[in-house]
């Protein structure tokens, strides 16, 4: 509700003089003002992201339009995963009983599903593995361990792998593979000549 529209309908034609005033700024109707604009943009912002076609279907099962955040994945998922994914101490929060942070909404933005599943389901091969649950599905509990908890399709791929462990320079390996210094070479002492 808008403070200055809403004295105005009410007939005060000086609303936007009372918000000026020093009443108005003392009981904080321009902070309000500010504050609807900020909460407004955001909600832009999270809507946005929610509209994105990888975002209109739940980040762990086939269900469409997801209700809820995954704030620990960044992800938007659907009530019944959103149930299973708290016993992984995931933080959840519902679009419509919650209130979301600046923090949280630019994060969900930034992450996503496709994201999200980059990671988690790069190794899922639709031919080799079992489909992708329904949020009914009583396979969903097992699909959601398998994908978490035991990490079955996971893999990042923008991590470079550790370079191989080269020999030290002068190192020579052993029999058993691991390293030890060399042994100098240096002449032995020739033995005294015996006298003739």
């Amino acid at each position: 509700w808008d403070f200055e529209e809403g004295l105005a309908s009410k007939g005060f034609a000086r609303a936007s003089a009372l918000t000026q005033s020093r009443l108005g700024r003392e009981f904080g109707f321009e902070k309000m003002s500010l504050r609807a604009k900020k909460e407004e943009k955001l909600q832009k912002i999270l809507r946005a992201a929610q509209k994105k076609p990888e975002n209109k279907r739940c980040a762990d099962c086939i269900e469409k339009f997801p209700q809820y955040a995954n704030l620990t994945m960044n992800t938007f998922v659907c009530v019944n995963c959103s149930g299973h994914l708290r016993s992984y101490n995931h933080r959840l929060k519902s679009f419509s009983a919650s209130v979301l942070t600046e923090d949280e909404i630019h994060a969900l933005a930034g992450g996503g599903n496709q994201a999200h599943n980059a990671l988690w389901m790069a190794k899922y091969d639709p031919d080799r593995d079992e489909p992708e649950p329904s949020g009914q599905s009583g396979l969903l509990k097992d699909w959601l361990h398998a994908k978490y908890a035991r990490k079955r399709w996971f893999e990042d791929l923008n991590a470079t792998p550790p370079p191989p462990i080269a020999p030290t320079r002068g190192a020579t390996g052993s029999a058993n593979g691991s390293l030890r210094a060399p042994q100098s070479k240096a002449p032995k002492p020739a033995a005294p000549k015996a006298a003739s």
